[in-house]
């Protein structure tokens, strides 16, 4: 007679180890075959500051700061998360007292998904950098990527009137080719514009600076279609079409503001 106490067989014991062993291989190699999702990516970081004629004011998204009445000097800078741009534009008239200048910036994350976590996959950035300002003012855009693959502070690519000369920023070539890996929450892009205009008695002083990115997989890679890019809460990843960028007059506002400054235009105004 069996007895009632008795454990399982040898064999139905061998046949749970090895079934519960075979249940959580395959549960491990779901698991490293499993798509790379977006994790949740932290907000911008943005902050913009004006000065003119001794007057300033500062913000997360934007400013405007004014000279002195009669003969006032102006500065706005601001940043859009949709579309994404950043710009800035400084003006000083004839008989302006101290000049304008400021500066806006943004920094946001990105991050491949699709394929496997760990993927090594080609990015581009493609952008409009645009700088430009009467003879004795100067304007700059910047863009810089940063991304878990490539390790060390990348190189800063930017836009200058008058020269980039010592500032330690290489030419735009206006797409950027980099590398990240599939499921990285580390990556980052940076914007930066910067403006001054100055003060003289001879003739209006005017400074503009716009940055605008699109980030995509390469699409020379194969399979590139697997991958896409999500970016941080807020921000808008989208392609637009090119266009030219104005020259500034030399007795008017450079037109960079008037005619891009809204979230319905900034992207489509100014591209290479």
């Amino acid at each position: 007679m069996r007895n009632p106490r008795r454990g399982p067989s040898f064999a139905a014991a061998a046949t749970q180890f090895w079934g519960g062993w075979l249940l959580t291989l395959a549960g491990v190699v779901s698991a490293v075959t499993m798509p790379a999702k977006a994790g949740t990516l932290p907000v911008p970081s943005t902050f913009a500051e004006c000065s003119a004629d001794g007057n300033s004011s500062f913000g997360s998204l934007g400013c405007t700061a004014g000279g002195i009445p009669g003969v006032p000097s102006s500065m706005s800078a601001g940043v859009t998360l949709s579309p994404i741009a950043v710009q800035a534009e400084a003006a000083s008239p004839i008989n302006g007292a101290f000049g304008a200048g400021g500066r806006a910036f943004i920094t946001y994350s990105f991050q491949v998904t699709g394929g496997n976590p760990g993927d090594l996959v080609p990015i581009l950035i493609e952008a409009s950098l645009v700088a430009a300002s009467s003879p004795n003012s100067s304007a700059v855009a910047e863009l810089s990527v940063r991304t878990t693959a490539t390790g060390n502070l990348p190189p800063i690519y930017g836009v200058c009137t008058p020269s980039c000369t010592g500032l330690g920023l290489l030419p735009f070539p206006g797409t950027v080719s980099t590398t990240a890996f599939s499921g990285s929450a580390g990556d980052t892009v940076t914007l930066s514009v910067s403006v001054s205009a100055a003060a003289t008695h001879q003739f209006n002083e005017t400074a503009g600076a716009f940055a605008d990115p699109y980030i995509f997989v390469d699409p020379s890679f194969p399979n590139a279609n697997l991958y896409s890019i999500v970016v941080s809460p807020g921000v808008d990843n989208s392609p637009t079409a090119p266009a030219s960028a104005p020259e500034p007059a030399s007795g008017a506002l450079f037109a960079l503001g008037g005619l891009c400054w809204g979230a319905a235009r900034l992207r489509g105004c100014l591209r290479r």
